[in-house]
């Protein structure tokens, strides 16, 4: 009885010293994970960081791109007018550009004459000027392009448009045609 009573605590110690390990190796496994859903959070929380830094970085670089695009919409905003001149006339299409229509040859669809270029004080000569081929000149005064383009010759005259710059325009359209159109 005394044996088997040994054998029993025996094994009882066993059990026990077997129950302390498992529930060692429990509390280690416990505290891994822990220590894994941690940094799970954290990964989770510096991902959103990172996520919400480049959305934004995102947002000011669209803002950047839509002025920029809005700047260069500004800078290539032009106004149409349009314009027909009597053959062995000159006509001012806009404030600063007056046109003189000498020849005219619709079997070719071309122009002669001359565009005088006022305060530049400088004249073009138009010497077969093809139909929608656009004459183009900068003005010294502030640097920005404008466009003469025939659009089409009859016997006695020749009809066009002018593209000026659409900023200040209101005064140069004025004196130019009714038939103005704003073109962004």
């Amino acid at each position: 009885m005394a044996a088997r009573l040994d054998k029993l605590e025996a094994a009882e110690r066993d059990g026990t010293t077997r129950l302390a390990r498992l529930e060692s190796e429990l509390a280690v496994a416990r505290q891994q994970l822990e220590g894994r859903i941690i940094a799970a959070e954290h990964n989770q929380y510096q991902d959103k960081q990172l996520m919400g830094e480049r959305m934004s970085r995102l947002d000011r670089d669209l803002q950047d791109n839509r002025s920029a695009l809005q700047n260069l919409e500004q800078a290539l905003a032009v106004s149409r007018v349009d314009f027909e001149i009597a053959k062995g006339r000159s006509h001012k299409v806009v404030g600063g550009v007056m046109v003189n229509v000498a020849k005219t040859d619709v079997a070719r669809r071309r122009v002669s004459g001359w565009m005088w270029i006022l305060p530049d004080r400088k004249t073009l000569w138009l010497r077969d000027q093809g139909v929608m081929r656009p004459v183009t000149f900068y003005s010294d005064a502030d640097g920005k392009r404008r466009e003469v383009v025939f659009t089409r010759v009859t016997r006695d005259s020749a009809i066009g448009y002018v593209l000026i710059p659409a900023e200040g325009t209101s005064e140069q359209a004025n004196l130019a045609s009714p038939a103005t159109v704003s073109v962004p």
